[in-house]
C-alpha cells in the first residue's frame, strides 16, 4: 500500500525509475497496471472460421488475465463464426465497425500476416492446449513483460520455468 501512496505522489514515470531501489516487485506494477486502466491497451482478437477451440479459449482466457490488454473479438462478416470442431462463436465487433483498435493477434498456422485493414498480425500457431498457452504467455512476455508472463501463468495454475 505505502508503494501505490509513492507512486501516487511522484507519478508513474518517475516510480517506474525508482521501483527497484523501493522493493516494488513485477506483481506490484501489474497491480498499478490494473488500478489505471488509461494504461491497458487494446488487443483485437481475429475470430475466423476453422479456428482451433483451444486455441481461443488460451487466448481469451489468459490475455484479460494480464490486466494490462483489453480483448475484443473481431470477424469478417457478422454473425456466427464456426470453429474446427463446430462450436458457434459471435465475435463483438467486425473489422468494418470502427470501434476495431489496438494489436491484432489470430491463432492457426493459416493466419494472415495482415488483418482485413492492414495491421500486422501477431500469430499463434498452435492447436493443443499446451503449445497454446506456452504461445500466449510468450506473446504476454514480448508485448508486456516477464512479470505478466509468470503471473498469468500463476494465476492459471500453469508451471513455467523462470
Amino acid at each position: 500500500m505505502r508503494a501505490l501512496l509513492v507512486m501516487g505522489a511522484i507519478g508513474t514515470e518517475v516510480f517506474d525509475l525508482l521501483a527497484p531501489s523501493l522493493g516494488a516487485s513485477d506483481a506490484f506494477r501489474l497491480l498499478s497496471s490494473y488500478l489505471q486502466p488509461s494504461h491497458q491497451r487494446d488487443v483485437v482478437f481475429w475470430l475466423r472460421p476453422g479456428d482451433s477451440e483451444i486455441a481461443v479459449a488460451a487466448v481469451v482466457d489468459a490475455l484479460p488475465r494480464s490486466l494490462a490488454l483489453r480483448v475484443t473479438s473481431a470477424s469478417e462478416a457478422e454473425g456466427v463464426v464456426r470453429t474446427r470442431n463446430g462450436l458457434r462463436l459471435v465475435a463483438s465487433t467486425t473489422w468494418s465497425a470502427s470501434s476495431v483498435s489496438g494489436g491484432v493477434i489470430a491463432v492457426g498456422p493459416t493466419a494472415p500476416a495482415l488483418s482485413p485493414d492492414g495491421r500486422p498480425v501477431g500469430q499463434l500457431a498452435a492447436a493443443n492446449s499446451g503449445s497454446a498457452l506456452d504461445e500466449v504467455l510468450a506473446y504476454l512476455e514480448e508485448h508486456l513483460s516477464a512479470g505478466h508472463r509468470r503471473t498469468v501463468a500463476t494465476m492459471l495454475e500453469y508451471p513455467v520455468p523462470d
